[in-house]
């Protein structure tokens, strides 16, 4: 997006997201009769079924942006012990996926990548 566009958008974004009706829309969508429970499992079901086929996320064979976007919200709450949170010990199926998705990543991440550090998770690659 050039600069000028982004100077222009970003003081109204939240009027024009309330002016086109998006927020109405998606709040329509949402199920009160949902407990917060059950769309948690919502959310490990569709998961685990994004990745049944080839094992990532885009249902390519190797990891997408989606991938490591997903690996670093669940390294993020599995380190703080985020509750409620698709994390590692969510499911087997996140676990095994959390593992190969790790095996992909750099032997030592920069600090600035994460706020405490060493990361759980992260274990160096053996040569």
């Amino acid at each position: 997006m050039p600069s000028w566009l982004k100077k222009t958008v970003i003081p109204v974004w939240h009027i024009l997201l309330r002016n086109t009706g998006f927020v109405k829309r998606a709040a329509h969508r949402l199920d009160p009769k949902k407990d917060i429970q059950m769309l948690h499992a919502e959310v490990i079901a569709g998961f685990e079924n994004r990745i049944e086929k080839t094992g990532f996320l885009a249902g390519t064979e190797q990891p997408s942006f989606a991938d490591i976007g997903a690996f670093a919200e669940i390294a993020f709450c599995t380190t703080y012990g985020v509750e409620g949170t698709l994390n590692k010990s969510s499911s087997q199926a996140v676990s095994i996926w959390y593992e190969r998705m790790s095996t992909y990543l750099p032997c030592m991440p920069t600090p600035s990548l994460f706020p405490k550090w060493p990361p759980s998770g992260f274990k160096p690659r053996e040569s």
